[in-house]
């Protein structure tokens, strides 16, 4: 893990985002095992500004599951995602503003399933 305000050359971004990917992906793979309604998960990132700018999105199919997932399981959520990116040395600077929610139900809605827009949105 680079120390902070180190500038990342292109290789050890990828090497890094690469390494942030197999961590976030377990957390998946949990989260589709343990919560009803759970879809998917992303992440966005500012490599000049990691801690801070590392949001981590869960995706469910509806907005309702969101909401009952959001309730039930919020804290369980964020412990995990802090607990996988804890062997990468990444110390999330605010996890209750940087891990969210979000639902398929509501990107279609309000953005016509275009998710690559709508992450844009949130940044």
């Amino acid at each position: 893990m680079p120390k902070p305000n180190q500038k990342l050359t292109q290789k050890q971004i990828k090497q890094l985002d690469k390494q942030i990917v197999k961590q976030l992906t377990q957390v998946c793979h949990i989260a589709q095992n343990e919560i009803d309604g759970f879809v998917w998960l992303t992440h966005t990132v500012d490599y000049a500004n990691l801690d801070k700018s590392l949001k981590v999105i869960f995706v469910f199919a509806t907005t309702e599951q969101q909401a009952s997932a959001e309730g039930e399981y919020a804290n369980k959520m964020k412990a995990w995602v802090v607990e996988y990116l804890q062997p990468l040395e990444i110390k999330l600077y605010n996890a209750d503003k940087q891990i969210q929610f979000d639902s398929e139900q509501a990107c279609d809605a309000q953005h016509n399933g275009n998710w690559q827009h709508r992450l844009a949105c949130t940044q």
